[in-house]
């Protein structure tokens, strides 16, 4: 199976949108605002390549995201976790030729509800 979008609930979709593009290095997908709709807002940001778990990890370490796992080799490949501002904690997970691929790659668990909501891609 392969996720291509997953929904995700932030405080402040501005501040999402800052730590996706500016903190994990995203880019914008799109960003509509829906008048019909109560103004409701669609952002959907993603991947711009995916590099190594470590070289990805330091990376974004060097943008100040704070990393709750470092880069830990598992029986799958190695796996690290981080947290956005909301409280949403992800994975980046690099598997190994076992599994079947060697891409880097975002996955969620766990979060906080809030007000607004972003989608990543």
């Amino acid at each position: 199976m392969k996720i291509a979008t997953a929904q995700l609930w932030v405080h402040d979709q501005d501040e999402a949108l800052a730590f996706s593009t500016q903190k994990l290095g995203m880019e914008v997908r799109s960003d509509v605002t829906v008048p019909e709709m109560g103004n409701f807002r669609w952002l959907t940001v993603g991947p711009v390549g995916q590099p190594d778990v470590h070289a990805r990890d330091a990376e974004l370490s060097g943008r100040g995201v704070q990393f709750i796992d470092q880069p830990t080799p598992m029986l799958y490949g190695i796996d690290s976790s981080f947290r956005d501002p909301s409280g949403n904690q992800f994975r980046l997970a690099q598997l190994d030729r076992t599994s079947g691929s060697r891409s880097a790659t975002f996955s969620r668990r766990g979060g906080a509800p809030s007000n607004g909501h972003a989608r990543r891609r």
